[in-house]
């Protein structure tokens, strides 16, 4: 039995179709109890949050935009006199994830754009392409946590990935396309096999990340929404790893695709 196997198999154990489980601990009692130890931020919460990766990354954005922070949501920072957050540096993978967006929505947060980077699966794409996550298989250990036992695959907020879309199209129309792709995620770099390259692109996968499945989970959940967009960096094609993660090319690409989310963001007036 591989590990993803063994992890679809717990997926399915623990979850039940009628979701009767109840927590006894609860982002809102986290972010109630949060604000008996901590300054509160002295700015608005956005309604939009960025979702990014990587310490470098984060810094490269924040040099190009005034921005607040405070101690009560250390990796959030609002930028742009409110108008989104930025949250990063806090980690890889689903499990770093969820527990931030989970106290963001418990602080109003209604919207979410990951950016970041993914391994292609097969030659249909390539490392450089860009691509809008329409799925994703929740293999990454936490997404189970938030869906039917009887479903695999998370999804995008329709209305918002035509909405980028569209700002693409209008306002961006000579940008390399968005190749629309479902994912692949899963929570270890290093025991991704050939066998379960071959049975995730055969249900429809061509990209591999660690934290989709979780965040389209989440937000189907919790009745938010969220869209993930990605650069390629690195292909898996043909059982054969080539990684180019620590390209120049790749990071500057990443810097404006996340500038491209914000100025998204800023243009776009969303349905509350």
């Amino acid at each position: 039995m591989t590990f993803s196997t063994l992890t679809a198999v717990i997926a399915k154990e623990q979850s039940t179709d009628t979701k009767s489980f109840k927590p006894v601990t609860s982002a809102e009692q986290y972010v109630a109890y949060l604000k008996t130890v901590e300054e509160a931020p002295t700015y608005t919460i956005p309604e939009t949050v960025i979702i990014t990766f990587g310490r470098s990354h984060i810094e490269r954005l924040l040099n190009r935009h005034d921005y607040e922070n405070s101690s009560f949501m250390r990796y959030l920072y609002s930028i742009d006199n409110g108008k989104l957050g930025i949250i990063g540096g806090f980690g890889i993978g689903a499990p770093a994830m969820i527990h931030r967006v989970e106290e963001l929505i418990a602080l109003g947060v209604r919207r979410f754009i990951l950016v970041g980077l993914a391994g292609s699966l097969t030659d249909e794409l390539a490392i450089g392409d860009y691509v809008l996550c329409t799925r994703a298989l929740s293999e990454d250990g936490v997404g189970h946590l938030y869906m039917k036992s009887s479903k695999k695959f998370s999804e995008a907020t329709p209305t918002l990935a035509d909405a980028w879309s569209q700002f693409i199209l209008k306002h961006h129309p000579t940008h390399p396309a968005f190749h629309l792709a479902p994912s692949w995620s899963f929570p270890i770099i290093f025991r991704e096999t050939k066998e379960d390259i071959e049975r995730v692109t055969n249900q429809g996968c061509r990209t591999v990340e660690m934290e989709v499945g979780a965040l389209y989970a989440i937000a189907q959940e919790k009745k938010v929404e969220a869209v993930a967009l990605f650069l390629v960096s690195d292909s898996l094609a043909g059982g054969v790893w080539h990684p180019e993660l620590k390209n120049h090319c790749i990071k500057e690409n990443l810097t404006r695709l996340t500038e491209l989310a914000i100025e998204f963001v800023c243009q776009c007036e969303f349905d509350v």
